[in-house]
């Protein structure tokens, strides 16, 4: 080197001092440095060591550049660089080798102010506290490939990008043992861009990636991201964007994240595992925004939720699959206003057990909390949690428990998705829940629950709840499809069955609480089940009142015991165009239990052995319009106690004869008192009440029963018709405009049987006589009490020859007052006499009775015929002559008899 050279070197040093000086760097003088000042320069590959504070082993300022390989750099000062490039077009590049640094805040490569630093195949290792092993700054440039970096330091970084400076790291291996350390770290604009990447942190609060503010951006693909410590990161993004594309995240300490984001990261074909207790998969902050595509989340640790966004964080996911193990993990959670979890597709699974419904830290699989919002389509929910519970016969292992979706004062919708678990979905605390067309399958729990002003909006889809593992030969009423309870359901065209014997397919109790079922139907296939149940008060003392509202629903019970709709302590059931079905054994179509029922064009049948069509007992009130309600073998309406039924075109039938009857205890009596009224309906059966019990039963508006009545207190009968196919035992009884027919199809006669008073107003009695003699056989009206009114008799002759009688046929016997008249309707014509219908008897007129009496018809007189008057040739005459015979005084002629056929021969009474 000549003077002049010597003498350039020292200026260009000396520009570089002064440069570095200024911008707060100050490097000591090393005689193994290599310095490019403008220049171009080749490192020998020898090794290169530096101990001064801010030196560099190779450094590259004013557009110099170095050519270095396999050159070994080690520095020792604090702030000292391996490598360093400062400026724009300077720029150094080391193929091999190796830069250890050992000082406080040293690094092992630097590009800073648009210098350029390329490494390829190279190994970096730092040792001092916050060392860097490779960095970007205000500009600069870093390329890393195919390298090496270890750093052992604490609060530390690996690969680092800030100010605007940009980092790019191919196939490239990162570990940092030191606390609080990040693998690579960017800030400030800074970005960076990592493919084949293995990055790792084993000190505690490390992270893998720590995205530290700012607008930086990171990019990385095909990489590994490996945290050991406690409360480790291996995404922590708390600004800018992050793109990742098949990279797997994986931290072992507890209170960990496999990402936290509170800026903007995306997750592509991608996954995450954590280990430890507490430990996130994925959490996002603040207002952060999370997307996660083709990626799979899975924690073990206890409360280590999948996938959580609060405070104002959003996720949008897109074919995911979450699978939690701990005990407290969700897979999916979401709490506070404005966090949201939105995902299409994927698979969300917990194994751990969780608090249920009853504990302030209730989770399920899906959790949305506090006004958080969680939207799902196309996804499979699975609450996976077993446990050991004890049973009626000891302990059970592996039963199901834990809820699927827990909307907790939240906000959760769903569609085209299945859900299983021990209880499907819960809806508490105002929360709004939105499923359409999702399968819930509920193992012995309820299939969905909804509570506390809470609204839930069903929409197609299933729900079934399957038969518990703890009692499956036990009445459980927790097992439950729809369960109401100061809330509000509405489903539309859904299907229920649950196969838990005692359980309940829809239940709303407590005031506010309200399902509204339009399409779709409810199996119950087990025994002692019900079908649709408004009111809880027996059970759980307080829980009163609750409304159902079905349209066009179909309820089938198929055990025995059962009841299809129970309206239980204030509840009230609204039933339109609905078909009830109870098949089972001693089951009931409906119940009323101090509840109110109505009916509008709909079914209830009971179809199974002594089955009832509707039960309803002390304070109930049943309307029915335009519906039916049946009893195959059974009773059709049983009633116990003060209750109303009204029916308004509609049908009552009993296969078996018993239309409406009380409930009797078990001396044989019963007490209450129920009014059964009817108008333009068909009535099929008895109507039985026992002594005691007091039954008022008013038809009216063209009605009809065809059945037999006893102990009836007060039958009425207004525009009707009673067919009565038995004898019969009313109180009172009174009749306008109406028919009581006398069925005969049984060839028996019958006897109606007044106890009180009959009063009639144009009344009709079709009674059946064989007419004949006074003992003939023939239907009769026994009137106890007193008669009023006008009634009209139509007489049908069963086989009567006609024969004389005295007192007559008696059809009405009239032990009290006998005020009412009784008119023959038509003819009585027995062979050939022909019977008129007469008050009082012949032995005693004034009996008040009225019997048909026979008179045999008169022979009418006959005209006499003129003889023909042809000539005769005249007769000698004979002797001797007749003597004439005296005259005989002539006869009077027949009188005809009054046409009117209602005598009232004889007084009343």
């Amino acid at each position: 080197m000549t003077m002049q050279e010597f003498s350039k070197r020292r200026l260009s040093l000396a520009v570089a001092t002064s440069l570095l000086m200024s911008a707060g760097a100050v490097q000591a003088a090393d005689a193994d440095r290599v310095v490019a000042d403008g220049s171009n320069e080749v490192a020998s590959p020898g090794p290169i060591d530096t101990t001064g504070e801010r030196s560099a082993g190779l450094e590259a300022l004013n557009s110099g550049t170095i050519v270095a390989s396999r050159t070994a750099i080690t520095t020792a000062g604090g702030l000292a660089h391996g490598l360093f490039a400062n400026g724009a077009g300077s720029e150094i590049s080391l193929d091999g080798g190796s830069i250890v640094t050992t000082g406080v805040a040293a690094e092992g490569v630097r590009a800073q102010n648009g210098g350029k630093v390329l490494i390829d195949g190279t190994s970096i290792h730092t040792l001092g506290t916050s060392a860097q092993g490779a960095g970007a700054f205000d500009g600069g440039i870093l390329d890393v490939r195919t390298s090496t970096i270890i750093n052992n330091g604490t609060v530390t970084h690996g690969l680092q990008a800030s100010t605007s400076g940009s980092a790019t790291a191919m196939e490239t291996s990162v570990t940092m043992t030191g606390f609080r350390s990040s693998a690579i770290y960017t800030e400030t604009g800074g970005s960076l861009v990592g493919e084949g990447l293995d990055l790792r942190t084993e000190g505690d609060a490390g992270s893998g990636i720590f995205m530290n503010g700012g607008t930086e951006s990171v990019t990385v693909s095909n990489s590994r991201i490996h945290t050991l410590g406690a409360e480790a990161t291996a995404i922590n993004n708390t600004a800018g964007v992050g793109r990742f594309e098949s990279t797997n995240a994986l931290t072992e300490g507890n209170l960990s994240h496999g990402a936290a984001i509170r800026g903007q990261v995306t997750l592509r074909s991608s996954s995450i595992v954590t280990l430890g207790p507490r430990a996130l998969g994925v959490g996002v902050y603040d207002g952060g925004a999370g997307d996660l595509i083709d990626t799979s989340v899975e924690t073990f640790g206890s409360a280590a939720h999948g996938i959580s966004a609060t405070t104002g964080g959003n996720v949008n996911a897109l074919r995911v699959d979450v699978t939690t193990h701990g005990f407290g993990a969700a897979a999916l959670l979401a709490n506070g206003t404005g966090s949201s979890i939105s995902q299409d597709g994927g698979t969300l699974r917990s194994k751990g057990g969780m608090y249920n419904t009853a504990s302030p830290d209730r989770l399920a699989t899906v959790t949305a909390q506090d006004d958080a919002t969680i939207t799902l389509d196309n996804v499979r929910i699975e609450n996976l949690n077993t446990n050991t519970v004890s049973g009626p016969e000891g302990a059970i292992p592996d039963v199901r428990l834990g809820m699927g979706i827990l909307a907790d004062g939240a906000n959760v919708s769903v569609s085209n998705s299945s859900i299983q678990a021990e209880d499907g979905v819960t809806a508490l605390e105002g929360s709004r829940v939105a499923l359409a067309d999702t399968a819930i399958e509920a193992l012995g729990g309820r299939g969905l629950l909804v509570g506390d002003s809470s609204t839930a909006t069903v929409q197609g889809g299933s729900i079934l709840v399957r038969q518990s593992a703890v009692t499956p030969n036990t009445p459980n009423a927790h097992a439950t499809g729809v369960w109401a309870t100061g809330g509000t359901v509405n489903l539309t065209d859904t299907t229920i069955e649950v196969q838990q014997r005692g359980a309940i397919g829809l239940l709303a109790f407590s005031a506010g609480s309200q399902i509204d079922m339009t399409g779709g139907s409810v199996l119950m296939t087990a025994d002692n089940a019900y079908g649709a149940m408004a009111g809880y008060g027996d059970w759980v003392p307080g829980l009163l009142e609750g409304t159902i509202n079905l349209t066009g629903t179909q309820v089938e019970l198929r055990g025995k015991e059962s009841i299809g709709l129970l309206a239980h302590h204030a509840g009230d059931i609204h039933a339109v165009d609905t078909t009830v079905l109870a098949s089972g054994a001693d089951s009931y179509a409906a119940y009323v239990d101090n509840g109110k029922l109505d009916l509008d064009a709909s079914s209830l049948v009971a179809a199974g052995e002594s089955g009832v069509g509707l039960m309803a007992n002390a304070g109930s009130q049943v309307d029915a319009h335009g519906s039916e309600i049946l009893s195959s073998t059974g009773t059709a309406i049983m009633v116990d106690g003060d209750a109303t039924i009204d029916l308004v075109m509609s049908n009552a039938w009993s296969g078996a004869g018993s239309l409406l009857a009380n409930d009797v205890s078990e001396d044989g009596t019963g007490l209450g008192t129920t009014r059964f009224n009817a108008a333009r309906s068909e009535l099929t059966g008895d109507i039985v009440f026992s002594d005691g019990y007091t039954g008022v039963v008013d038809l009216s508006d063209g009605s009809s029963l065809h059945g037999a009545a006893q102990n009836v207190d007060d039958l009425r009968l207004a525009d009707s018709r009673w067919d009565m196919t038995g004898d019969s035992l009313v109180g009172m009884l009174s009749a306008s405009n109406s028919t009581i027919a006398f069925n005969h199809d049984d060839g028996a006669f019958k006897t109606l049987t007044v106890t009180g008073d009959y009063v009639a107003d144009n009344a009709v009695l079709q009674m059946n006589t064989v007419l004949g003699d006074d003992a003939s056989l023939t239907d009769k009206l026994h009137v106890l009490g007193n008669t009023a009114g006008q009634s009209g008799i139509l007489v049908n002759n069963v086989g009567g020859q006609g024969a004389e009688t005295f007192d007559g046929i008696q059809l009405v016997q009239v032990d009290g007052e006998s005020a009412g008249v009784f008119n023959l309707m038509g003819r009585a014509v027995g062979g050939s006499y022909e019977y008129f219908l007469h008050q009082g008897g012949l032995t005693d007129p004034t009996d008040g009775d009225w019997y048909l009496r026979s008179e045999l018809p008169v022979e009418p007189p006959v005209d006499p015929v003129d003889p023909p008057v042809d000539p005769v040739d005249p007769v000698d005459p004979v002797d001797p002559p007749v003597d004439p015979v005296d005259p005989v005084d002539p006869v009077d002629p027949p009188v005809d008899r009054d046409p009117d056929r209602s005598g009232r021969s004889g007084g009343s009474r």
